[in-house]
């Protein structure tokens, strides 16, 4: 698994799962793993989801602490090391394309 972030203690109070913690160096790391997985594995798919889940802080989407820092990792590792029978299909919410 790889995750920019992840909260949902403000719907779920104690109840929820927190992982506060996260940075894109380590965003890099854990999408590194799922890389090498995904080549070993000789799979065709990685799902990438949550451009902008900005309620439970799980986003790519640039932002004010890190900028570009997520979407460039996932350029500098899905680009550049990613074998061509390896598709990387992002799911974006259509409601960040609307007016």
């Amino acid at each position: 698994m790889g995750v920019t972030g992840f909260d949902t203690t403000p719907r779920r109070g104690r109840n929820g799962v927190c992982v506060c913690q996260a940075t894109p160096q380590l965003f890099e790391v854990m999408m590194e793993g799922l890389f090498k997985k995904c080549i070993e594995e000789n799979r065709e798919f990685l799902f990438i989801d949550a451009w902008n889940e900005w309620g439970e802080s799980m986003y790519l989407e640039p932002d004010s602490k890190y900028g570009l820092a997520y979407l460039e990792v996932l350029l500098k590792i899905s680009f550049l090391n990613a074998p061509t029978y390896l598709s990387i299909v992002y799911f974006m919410d259509i409601c960040s394309f609307s007016n």
